[in-house]
């Protein structure tokens, strides 16, 4: 998560707005699969479900959860899958023809 900018470099843009940095927040699933959490980056920290988080701190973010920064604002719905289900369709690719310029066109990805 970060600020907008005229060069996308984050997944999830959060506006202009000068109190959220480039570069905000992380949202990662943890690798033993307990959960998504969240490192704050941002000099101005980052209210989950309306408690502060300031830059540094390691965040659980349980579902349902609202994450607000300067002007910014979501709220965060985990989907509920069954094992070996696949939530979205997975394109089949053929390596010889593809394109990782286009597949992935940003130098850096937050």
């Amino acid at each position: 998560l970060g600020r907008t900018t005229s060069v996308p470099h984050v997944d999830v843009p959060m506006g202009a707005d000068p109190c959220i940095s480039k570069q905000h927040a992380t949202i990662y699933l943890a690798t033993n699969g307990s959960g998504l959490y969240m490192k704050v980056s941002g000099a101005s920290g980052i209210r989950v479900n309306d408690n502060y988080y300031e830059a540094g701190s390691r965040v659980r973010i349980p579902d349902k959860s609202t994450l607000k920064a300067g002007n910014f604002s979501c709220m965060i719905n985990i989907a509920r899958i069954k094992e070996g289900e696949i939530p979205f369709a997975i394109p089949r690719l053929d390596p010889q023809k593809l394109n990782l310029a286009q597949a992935f066109p940003y130098e850096q990805r937050t």
